[in-house]
C-alpha cells in the first residue's frame, strides 16, 4: 500500500513537468518556423525594392500584336499557421500564408513608349499561397505548395521548388 501512494505521488508530481517539457518541445518549433519564415520572407522582401514592373511584347492571343504593362506585388503582413501532428511520431506542420497581387496597367498599347507611360492600374490578380514545412532533420523542408486563385475560387497545387523561386519578383527594376 506504501509503495502504491509513493508511486501515486511520484506520478502526479513528475506528470506536469513531462507536460511541461513537451509544451516548451513544440513552443521551440513554433518559434523556430515563425524565425525561418522571417528569413525567408526578408529575401523575398528584398527582391521588392524600387519602382518595378514589365513590359511585354505580345504576338499571340485575341488581341493584334500589342504592348503590355504589369506590376508584382507581395503583401508585406503574412500569416503562420501550426498544425499538430496528427500521428504520433509524424513531425508537426507549419503553414506559410502570403498574399500575391498582378498589377495590371496597360493591356493594348501600340508601343513601348505608351506603355511605360501608363500609370492607372486597370486590373488586379490576386493569389493566396500557402507553404506547408515540416521539421526534419534539424531543418524546415517544403512538403507542398498551394495556390487559391480567386476568379476560379479554388486552389491549385504549385510545385514545392522553393518559397523564394515561387514568390521572388520577376518584375524588370526600374531606374
Amino acid at each position: 500500500m506504501r509503495k502504491t501512494f509513493f508511486l501515486l505521488i511520484f506520478f502526479l508530481l513528475t506528470a506536469p513537468s513531462l507536460v511541461y517539457a513537451a509544451d516548451n518541445e513544440n513552443t521551440g518549433i513554433a518559434d523556430s518556423f515563425k524565425a525561418y519564415c522571417r528569413t525567408e520572407m526578408n529575401k523575398v522582401f528584398e527582391t521588392y525594392s524600387g519602382d518595378q514592373y514589365s513590359i511585354v511584347y505580345k504576338k499571340t492571343g485575341n488581341k493584334p500584336e500589342h504592348w503590355t504593362k504589369h506590376s508584382e506585388k507581395i503583401e508585406n503582413a503574412y500569416g503562420v499557421d501550426f498544425q499538430k501532428a496528427e500521428v504520433p511520431g509524424e513531425p508537426d506542420t507549419g503553414i506559410l500564408i502570403v498574399k500575391h497581387f498582378t498589377e495590371i496597367y496597360a493591356d493594348n498599347y501600340d508601343s513601348e513608349e505608351d506603355a511605360k507611360a501608363e500609370t492607372a492600374i486597370v486590373n488586379r490578380v490576386k493569389y493566396v499561397y500557402k507553404f506547408y514545412m515540416s521539421y526534419q532533420n534539424k531543418q524546415w523542408v517544403l512538403t507542398k505548395a498551394m495556390r487559391y486563385t480567386h476568379w476560379q475560387k479554388k486552389w491549385h497545387s504549385v510545385t514545392p521548388t522553393s518559397i523564394f523561386e515561387i514568390l521572388q519578383s520577376k518584375n524588370d527594376v526600374k531606374q
